[in-house]
């Protein structure tokens, strides 16, 4: 080697100059892959999923007075007229909401809903909504009535855990006919009345026994084709009119919904719990969508004390499906207590740490002429007419009851989001020492903290450094020295989006 080039090399090993910033992007959250090396995030807590990283993810803001006990089972539907209507129930009672007062549209005598069951709703005919539990007979409500009744009218009354309307039949599915429970048979009504459930081949009133190891009926999802889950099986529900009525097919076996209430549609995409997982089907196979990314997380987090209380729910505005669940760290009552959500167009995961009791896709309530009082007192005042669809509601948005029984809508200021990458080695072979990092987030009301952590063989468990606030260039002055480390940081306050975190150090013995 000429001198020259030898004393090159010794001029470069002694240099000062410094190492380049290196850039994490907060890629996919992937609990269930080793830290180390973890090419997104080990923990995307309390945000959601958006385009190029994450965004933040709102509290609840209480807009109701309670109901009596713990909320069973809710919806939201739009009549008719565009008007909206609001219904929940509980163990005793089936309530409306009148602005924001839950008010008692139970049948004389109410109801037992048993604690580990749920009410069930689903559109009936004539502008109609049904609500099902399995201990009590099916109630029927027109949209914009007061008081819930009996919905068969027929010599067979029905009782059910589950129902869903394909094309214009309403289907009950796991039923119980004169005190006799059918776990795997599916019933429909007369195609002209949903009140009449005898079985006619005049009017179409049916029924269908699934044979085979499905086990119990899980969930029906409706539209122009039925998709019933059961334990173990699902099965396409197809209209063929008479003498067939319906067709069955069997699309999936020894797959199904785990968690019967884990069902959740979109469009013709339908996203389910299996026992091994997080699916999606399309009505003809499906496909996995929480393999080797957070289907072990859950299972790992998951009090299966408390499975029939996971519950999925469409977060329409955000792309979102969200389920939330009660883990093993839960107060101990076994109300869920954490929520993880995918977001389909990114295929991107993430969790939220709150407490909730019921969740479910709403939409903006409508007003009556005493609710305008809470707008204004003078109705001369209104900005807009009120021949404007703005007082009639309608609008998508995503809401659950709070452990107060409360219903409360997801609009409230952001969540404490924390996030931590992978675990990197910035100096292969060699000790790092990281000076500074700098997160990329959008957001000009955001306070941002950082903290690094530091190990130097992989059977040790990472020390994190206490967090630290981010100074006026930007960065957060951080220093840790090991061979492995992996970057936190916490956003508290509203942000727009959490993109990257670029880190600034040496290699051990450069200065």
């Amino acid at each position: 080697m000429r001198l020259t080039q030898r004393l090159a090399q010794i001029g470069q090993g002694l240099s000062r100059r410094p190492q380049p910033k290196s850039r994490m992007p907060f890629g996919e959250f992937l609990p269930d892959l080793p830290d180390f090396g973890n090419p997104g995030l080990t923990k995307a807590e309390n945000c959601m999923p958006h385009m190029n990283g994450y965004k933040q993810f709102p509290g609840l803001t209480a807009v109701s007075t309670a109901l009596d006990n713990p909320c069973q089972g809710a919806i939201a539907a739009l009549a008719k007229d565009g008007n909206t209507a609001y219904y929940a129930g509980d163990s005793a009672k089936l309530y409306g909401l009148e602005n924001t007062v839950w008010t008692d549209y139970s049948k004389a005598g109410g109801y037992a809903c048993p604690a580990d069951d749920v009410w069930e709703f689903a559109r009936g005919q004539n502008d109609s909504m049904i609500a099902v539990n399995i201990a009590d007979e099916m109630q029927k409500i027109t949209l914009g009535g007061t008081t819930f009744s009996d919905l068969a009218t027929s010599t067979l009354k029905p009782k059910a855990r589950h129902i869903g309307t394909v094309r214009q039949f309403p289907v009950i599915g796991n039923v119980s006919e004169g005190g006799v429970v059918y776990p795997n048979r599916l019933r429909w009504s007369n195609i002209d009345s949903d009140a009449d459930w005898d079985q006619n081949a005049a009017t179409q009133s049916d029924f269908q026994d699934l044979d085979g190891p499905g086990g119990w009926i899980q969930n029906i999802v409706g539209g122009e084709y039925g998709i019933i889950f059961q334990e173990k099986a699902i099965w396409r529900m197809s209209y063929e009119g008479t003498p067939t009525i319906f067709r069955f097919d069997e699309i999936e076996r020894n797959r199904g919904a785990w968690a019967k209430n884990s069902v959740v549609r979109y469009g013709r995409l339908v996203f389910y719990l299996s026992e091994d997982g997080f699916y999606v089907t399309n009505g003809n196979e499906s496909q996995p969508i929480g393999a080797n990314k957070v289907d072990l997380f859950f299972f790992n987090e998951l009090d299966e004390t408390y499975k029939s209380r996971i519950q999925g729910a469409l977060d329409l505005r955000n792309r979102n499906v969200v389920w939330t669940y009660t883990t093993t760290n839960s107060a101990g009552n076994g109300d869920p207590d954490k929520m993880i959500i995918y977001n389909w167009p990114t295929s991107r995961w993430s969790t939220v740490d709150l407490d909730t009791q019921c969740l479910f896709s709403t939409l903006t309530e409508g007003y009556t002429l005493d609710g305008l009082d809470d707008v204004s007192t003078n109705i001369d005042s209104l900005a807009v007419s009120l021949d404007s669809r703005i007082w009639t509601g309608g609008n998508p948005q995503f809401s659950a009851f709070n452990r107060s029984n409360i219903l409360a809508h997801f609009n409230a200021t952001a969540l404490d989001a924390v996030f931590e990458t992978g675990e990197q080695e910035h100096a292969p072979g060699q000790f790092y020492r990281t000076n500074s990092v700098r997160p990329l987030i959008n957001g000009t009301s955001a306070v941002i903290t950082a903290r690094v952590s530091g190990r130097s063989i992989q059977n040790e468990a990472p020390k994190f450094s206490s967090y630290a606030a981010i100074n006026a260039n930007g960065e957060v002055p951080v220093r840790v020295e090991d061979r492995y480390h992996k970057i936190g940081v916490k956003v508290t306050g509203g942000f727009d989006e959490a993109i990257a975190v670029e880190i600034e150090g040496t290699p051990r013995g450069w200065q």
